[in-house]
């Protein structure tokens, strides 16, 4: 499993939004025009096929970017087509981490 780090510009929003549809843990928080609508900028991790994927809201916070949830936005995580085991949980969470903005 190949996890990328995905610019909001680079996110195919067409087969995000088929995905998040599909997903077993679908939710209204992970489309993306929701997250357009309450997020001023968000990226995401993904896989190639969007099987998996985590949106990021990145927000400003005393001049540094930082990935904060915001409000109207209760649950985000990663989403998926099946049950998501722990450890595909802790991979995205890891790569998260390696990013600037955590």
């Amino acid at each position: 499993m190949q996890i990328h780090y995905l610019e909001n510009k680079y996110i195919d929003k067409k087969k995000w939004d088929l995905s998040m549809k599909d997903a077993y843990n679908s939710s209204l928080y992970g489309f993306s025009w929701y997250l357009d609508i309450m997020c001023l900028r968000w990226d995401a991790l993904a896989t190639d096929d969007y099987k998996l994927m985590m949106p990021l809201p990145i927000s400003t916070q005393m001049g540094k970017e930082v990935i904060v949830t915001p409000g109207y936005v209760h649950q985000l995580g990663v989403f998926g087509q099946k049950k998501i085991s722990s450890t595909v949980i802790k991979s995205f969470v890891v790569t998260s981490v390696r990013l600037k903005f955590v």
